[in-house]
């Protein structure tokens, strides 16, 4: 049963409320934006440094930039400069006078109807895309314009406090590696008491080195991209059998508290291992497993956080089509070594704030699901009459 509007509301092409901007701009003009530029999640997009190109297009404050090319990652922004210039891969439009900019932007740019439409209508595999007339001729729900006026300040408010809890996460890593300078940034740079990681650990090594043998499904097989400062990505992540699982583990079998570092690419990102998981690498891994009685692994996680074990890394990068960071290298960096004590009292720290941000977590995921349901509300005129 098709859902009935309130009163006064239209349902409109989007063609029929917008005009679509045209005007090219010239070569080496900014600010210029390309559709990787937009953060396909929070709709915003960066500057960055570089110049237009022939034919881009010129949009203006409140326009409504709509990715035709990958239309469905959702590259869909609005302007907040007096100008800017565009890659002539997006479609501009410009909201006319019976609709607000922001009800246009948030009555497309989350909405899967609308993306689901594009798909159908894509054309191509490798590099599919849609036609402008595919977006113009989308329709939406039209209130007046002050009920627009209304959904707008709700869901502005709504994205607030989006915003909130992605400053509060910030704040958490921020506040973790202050409370590390204070606790042990005079000793560093003393350089006092200070011992080779070798000196302190019970195995430093990598992943597999042979190809593994990989499958659909099956035990996590970690490189590099899969760490972050502090967790794992199973983001693309691949996947063994577990005959290939057994094989490698017999040469090593990572446990809770290991501490694990990309060694190759992006080197030097690091986190522990916090949870018992079945899980192997590949070379762009290292393992680090500390002698527990002299470091805790999560002083050790957090050390390689240090500007002081940065520069180390840096100088000690093996510089070929991309950077590595092999294992004789890992071994002979140097670590500040404090009490014991010490270590433990941070360690118990971040534990409890590793609790919290887990707290932070479900709290994240209910504002998104909060704000996912009042767009989806609002734009049927449940929320607002």
């Amino acid at each position: 049963m098709e859902h009935s509007l309130p009163d006064g509301w239209e349902i409109s092409k989007i063609s029929e409320i917008t005009n679509v901007r045209k005007q090219r701009a010239i070569a080496n003009l900014s600010p210029y934006i390309e559709i990787g530029d937009v953060d396909v999640v929070t709709k915003i997009y960066k500057l960055k440094d570089k110049k237009s190109v022939e034919n881009s297009l010129v949009a203006k404050k409140d326009d409504v930039l709509i990715s035709r090319v990958r239309p469905t990652r959702g590259a869909v922004s609005i302007i907040k400069e007096a100008k800017l210039y565009a890659s002539s891969a997006f479609t501009i439009i410009e909201a006319k006078n019976k609709l607000l900019p922001k009800y246009l932007f948030y009555s497309i740019a989350f909405n899967p109807k609308f993306f689901d439409s594009l798909k159908r209508n894509e054309k191509g595999t490798s590099y599919p895309s849609c036609r402008e007339n595919d977006i113009l001729n989308f329709k939406i729900n039209l209130p007046p314009l002050e009920t627009q006026k209304k959904i707008v300040y709700f869901l502005e408010k709504a994205e607030q406090l989006k915003e909130c809890r992605k400053e509060a996460d910030e704040l958490t890593k921020d506040f973790l590696k202050s409370i590390f300078l204070k606790m042990f940034g005079e000793g560093i740079s003393k350089k006092s008491n200070h011992t080779f990681l070798e000196d302190v650990s019970t195995r430093i090594t990598d992943g597999e080195h042979a190809t593994p043998k990989r499958v659909n499904k099956g035990m996590y097989l970690l490189s590099a991209r899969n760490i972050l400062n502090h967790e794992v990505t199973l983001k693309d992540v691949d996947y063994i059998g577990e005959e290939e699982y057994e094989r490698i583990s017999r040469r090593i079998l990572p446990r809770i508290g290991d501490v694990l570092v990309s060694c190759s690419g992006t080197v030097g990102r690091v986190t522990r291992v916090k949870e018992k998981i079945k899980f192997q690498m590949v070379r762009s891994v290292a393992l680090i497993r500390s002698n527990a009685q002299k470091v805790n692994p999560i002083y050790l996680e957090y050390f390689f956080e240090s500007e002081y074990m940065k520069s180390q890394i840096a100088r000690s990068i093996n510089q070929s089509s991309q950077a590595n960071l092999f294992q004789g290298k890992i071994k002979k960096l140097k670590l500040y070594l404090p009490p014991i004590e010490l270590q433990n009292k941070f360690a118990s720290i971040v534990k409890e704030v590793e609790a919290m941000k887990e707290q932070q977590k479900h709290s994240k995921n209910q504002i998104d699901d909060l704000f996912n349901a009042l767009i989806q509300k609002a734009f049927k005129g449940d929320v607002i009459a």
